[in-house]
């Protein structure tokens, strides 16, 4: 019963003060890993038995990542500063015993979600409204990863949906107002990497609520290009439509004549150029992160690059950086975390059970979305964004693990 308390605890205030202290995610997955290290020693012979094997191979990919950055950090002497993410990597691993064998209650995380994506936007319309901002999210970390988990938060207020009730029952309305809290403090936040992974989000609100409405399909379009227009039409002047503009004349501007013309797109452009001509140096093992920075600098101020790129010590892009900075070794053990997560998360939204559809639909949704995230942004480099990512994870590996057990017990028992 305690057990129960604590990890439900736990999920709750996981996702529920995501964005509202900077340290949260770290804390509450230390705590877990703590009591899943007690599981681990108190239940040797669960572990070693081999009852989790579809789970085994995603916890084996997060180790092998873990183990692999740390060889090649070692390898090109990089400093202590740079062991972050493998340390953090191997660190996660624990929860999975604390979720595994315990009796939780998925609730608990959907609920979190809702209580995270309102207190996202309650921060972005402080922000903007009383400190004049221009994008939200710098009081908690800065506008790019706050943005983007709370577009995870909505997605998983949403999964809080129970298509079983009436629609506009309370925690119905309030699992709506979760999606739309987290969506508009990600519209607050001007990331536009966030944005693009709005179709993500619409999957989920398609199959947590519009398919069980049964809405006939053509309706559904009229709809949703009724909405489209009334959003542009709405938003003509507004700072995020700008941001877009600007976005896309920048990028022409760059591909037409090479110049950059922003402080976003520009540069980023510039950086994936500077990836391809870096990365062949050595292919496999990569130049290492601090090597990386000091040819950029160096670039970059003899005028191979725009200038601007000199202050960056990434190069935006989650996949190009760990091939510059690991070479293909650390980019086939990044890959294969994201490829054996979106396979076995995708074999979950088709369980029968539907506990276990929902804790697949919210792990394909933070792969699909980190990974959309990353496009423009090195989210597993960034200690805030890496942390609810990998805590996450875990988390809804353990908590398939037990649900699925769960499902299997009551069909025999049936």
């Amino acid at each position: 019963m305690k057990a129960a308390v604590l990890v439900n605890t736990g999920l709750f205030l996981l996702f529920g003060t995501a964005l509202l202290y900077t340290p949260s995610t770290a804390l509450v997955g230390l705590s877990l890993a703590a009591f899943g290290v007690y599981a681990f020693v108190s239940k040797p012979s669960v572990v070693f038995a081999g009852q989790f094997p579809h789970e085994r191979h995603i916890l084996i990919a997060l180790l092998c990542m873990g183990l692999v950055l740390i060889a090649l950090n070692i390898h090109h002497q990089e400093r202590w500063g740079i062991y972050h993410l493998p340390n953090a990597t191997l660190l996660s691993l624990p929860i999975f015993f604390a979720l595994a064998h315990t009796n939780f209650n998925a609730k608990f995380l959907w609920s979190g979600g809702t209580l995270g994506a309102i207190i996202a936007l309650v921060v972005a319309g402080y922000e903007i409204v009383i400190l004049n901002a221009e994008r939200a999210g710098n009081i908690i970390h800065n506008p790019i990863p706050f943005g983007s988990i709370s577009m995870c938060l909505a997605a998983a207020s949403m999964i809080g949906y129970q298509a079983n009730t009436k629609a506009w029952s309370l925690g119905n309305a309030c699992a709506l107002a979760g999606m739309f809290a987290g969506v508009g403090a990600a519209v607050l936040s001007g990331s536009k990497g966030c944005l693009l992974a709005l179709p993500v989000l619409a999957y989920v609100v398609h199959i947590k609520c519009i398919r069980l409405l049964g809405i006939q399909r053509h309706w559904l379009w009229l709809g949703g290009v009724l909405a489209l227009v009334a959003l542009a039409w709405l938003a003509a002047d507004s700072y995020i439509v700008s941001r877009f503009d600007d976005a896309f004349h920048s990028a022409v501007a760059w591909f037409e004549t090479g110049r950059v013309v922003d402080g976003s797109v520009g540069p980023r452009l510039e950086l994936i150029r500077f990836a391809f001509d870096v990365a062949m140096v050595n292919p496999l093992t990569g130049i290492g992160r601090d090597e990386m920075v000091r040819m950029l600098q160096a670039s970059a101020t003899n005028g191979a690059y725009y200038p601007f790129i000199a202050q960056l010590h990434t190069v935006h892009n989650e996949f190009l950086n760990i091939w510059v900075t690991k070479g293909l070794l650390g980019l086939v053990a990044m890959g294969a975390v994201y490829g054996l997560s979106l396979w076995y998360f995708w074999r979950l939204r088709h369980h029968a059970d539907a506990h276990v559809q929902n804790i697949g639909l919210m792990g394909l949704s933070l792969c699909l979305m980190y990974l959309i995230f990353g496009l423009s942004e090195v989210a597993l480099q960034l200690t805030f964004f890496r942390n609810f990512f990998l805590v996450t994870l875990v988390c809804l590996l353990g908590m398939a693990h037990q649900q699925l057990n769960h499902s299997k017990n009551s069909l025999f028992n049936l």
